[in-house]
Parts: structure tokens; C-alpha cells; sequence
């Protein structure tokens, strides 16, 4: 499925889960504009954290793993948190402390030092040997509304790793929120498998 966007109208997770929830909540934040955009150190953090760990693996599967635990991996993450933050202070001005900033930086630190240290755990999941990479922030775009044809939903697969007939799914919502509820991924999930099953398929 593709985008035409000259007729189509794209929609991120964001935008159905709210419109599903409750249509005119979402009438007030995406028509009216009552939304509160104000840009929080959750996002940056998982947006930092998220990046960190993809490079790990694509490092993994596209070199070694030793060249992948070679990475200053603190370092790449703490560079794509300022990065971040610096993003959204451009616009919103400063929205965290040196304090919280710091603070935020050790929990990713320790989530990064407790992966890269459980070797063992972690080839059971992610395996050069046993495992290939097929795509990472692949773009996954469906019809949520079959009666509105031109109403395209799209969002990204973290990770497409391919096992015999394995397929590790977890879906990102095109605006890069973090912190979904369970309730929000099993939505997603419901609404993107037929459309994995038939589209993705090349992938195996």
C-alpha cells in the first residue's frame, strides 16, 4: 500500500487511538487545536534509548557482535539525547534541569550496561547466526477505515528479524510517542497483522 499525498490524508497512532477512544477528544486536539504539545524529557529519553539500541543491532547484524559491543554505546546515547532535547528546546525553550537531565541519563546508562553485559540472554532473542535482519523502521501503512479509502494510517516496525517463520514485531507510531500503554499495543497489533501477512511477506 502505498501514499498518495495529494489525495490521502495520514493519520498516526496518536491520532486513531484518540479518535477510537473518544471522537470528540479528537475533534478538540486535531480540529480545534486544544492540544497540549508542550515536549517532555519521557520523549527525548525514548527516543535516545530507542536509537541507541537499533545501532547496536544493526551493527550486530551488519559487522559482529564484537564490533557491536566495541561501540561507546553511553556515549552514542548521551549525544542523541542532547540531540534531541536541543531539538525541541529550539522551539519550546528549556523544559528539564542539569539535574534531570543527569538523572535520565543514568537510567539509560543502566538499561545499556544491563543489555550489553547478559550476552547469553540477549542471542537468544538477537543472533547473527540463527537470526537475519531484514529491516529496521520499516514503514507500515494500512487502511483503518475501510469506508474512508483515502484515510491511510501509518506507523514503523521496529525491527523485521527473520527466523524460519519468526517475526519480531514492535510497532512505533509515526510522531515518536513513547511510553504506550499495553491496552494501545494490542490495538495496534489488531489492526496491522493482516496487513503484515499480506505485504510483507517479501521480507521472509
Amino acid at each position: 500500500m502505498e501514499i498518495n499525498y495529494a489525495t490521502d490524508k495520514v493519520v498516526s497512532f496518536s491520532q486513531y487511538s484518540t479518535y477510537k477512544s473518544c471522537p470528540h477528544k479528537w475533534y478538540l486536539e486535531y480540529v480545534k487545536g486544544h492540544r497540549d504539545e508542550k515536549p517532555n524529557m519521557y520523549f527525548v529519553f525514548g527516543t535516545a534509548i530507542h536509537e541507541a539500541l537499533q545501532h547496536y543491532l544493526q551493527t550486530m547484524f551488519d559487522t559482529s557482535a564484537k564490533q557491536a559491543d566495541d561501540i561507546n554505546l553511553n556515549l552514542f546515547f548521551k549525544e542523541k539525547m542532547i540531540e534531541e532535547y536541543i531539538k525541541y528546546k529550539k522551539k519550546h525553550g528549556h523544559f528539564a534541569t542539569p539535574e534531570q537531565m543527569n538523572e535520565f541519563y543514568s537510567d539509560g546508562v543502566g538499561i545499556l550496561d544491563w543489555f550489553k553485559k547478559h550476552k547469553r540472554g540477549r542471542r537468544n532473542y538477537f543472533s547473527s547466526r540463527k537470526h537475519e535482519l531484514k529491516g529496521i523502521e520499516v514503514p507500515l501503512i494500512t487502511n483503518p477505515i475501510k469506508e474512508r479509502p483515502n484515510i491511510k494510517y501509518m506507523g514503523y516496525i521496529d525491527l523485521i528479524i527473520y527466523d524460519i517463520l519468526y517475526l519480531i514485531l514492535k510497532h512505533l507510531p509515526k510522531d515518536g510517542v513513547n511510553g504506550k500503554k499495553e491496552t494501545k499495543q494490542n490495538t495496534t497489533n489488531f489492526i496491522f497483522i493482516n496487513n503484515i501477512i499480506q505485504n510483507y511477506l517479501k521480507f521472509l
